[in-house]
């Protein structure tokens, strides 16, 4: 079974094998399709996922997110505050570390430019600027940081929990292909894919 539904605290195999399938990632592992017709990964290289489009320049990564999203099951469409409270939380949760190597230190490097763009400032740990690398895009794909329904999470924010993760711990709330249909912890997890999607 899965230690958590939460994508901010996925650490086993079984904890991201579910993340990839109940979130989606500004960007998601790249592939290229084999003579074979089997699909090879491409190493460091990154596909837009709910980012439609990226650019970067200099110490900066622009991120322009798809407008045909909807979070599921609250119907909820995705806004750049919920790219930005995501990566807030799993920085602060502690799973931000491979963040940090790459050049985000704190969420205040996160600006929500409008509620389709979102920019993601880099710095050293001195706060001097650093070129966005190809290293850090990448890193974005990984499962801890799937983006989280925020407007439904803050319901469940409390003062000793400011990021809801106990509620996110036994609760979906992404925009992935599936969605947790049954679930008997120990046992076994049911998913479907998520309707009209």
């Amino acid at each position: 079974d899965v230690s958590t539904l939460d994508p901010g605290w996925a650490s086993s195999e079984q904890d991201r094998e579910l993340s990839m399938n109940v979130y989606q990632r500004l960007l998601e592992y790249s592939f290229t399709k084999d003579s074979d017709g089997s699909y090879v990964w491409k190493g460091l290289d990154a596909d837009p996922s709910l980012a439609e489009s990226y650019e970067v320049e200099g110490d900066s990564a622009i991120f322009h997110l798809r407008t045909d999203v909807k979070f599921y099951p609250s119907g909820n469409p995705l806004t750049a505050e919920d790219v930005r409270w995501s990566y807030e939380r799993s920085m602060k949760l502690g799973g931000g570390s491979d963040l940090s190597n790459g050049g985000l230190q704190k969420p205040s490097q996160i600006v929500v430019v409008d509620d389709h763009t979102v920019r993601f400032d880099f710095t050293d740990v001195k706060g001097n600027p650093v070129p966005a690398t190809p290293t850090l895009l990448a890193t974005m794909r990984m499962p801890n940081y799937g983006i989280v329904d925020a407007v439904t999470a803050k319901k469940h924010v409390t003062s000793d929990d400011p990021y809801a993760s106990k509620w996110l711990r036994d609760n979906v709330v992404g925009t992935g292909p599936y969605y947790i249909a049954k679930r008997s912890p120990g046992q076994e997890i049911g998913l479907k894919a998520v309707p009209d999607s």
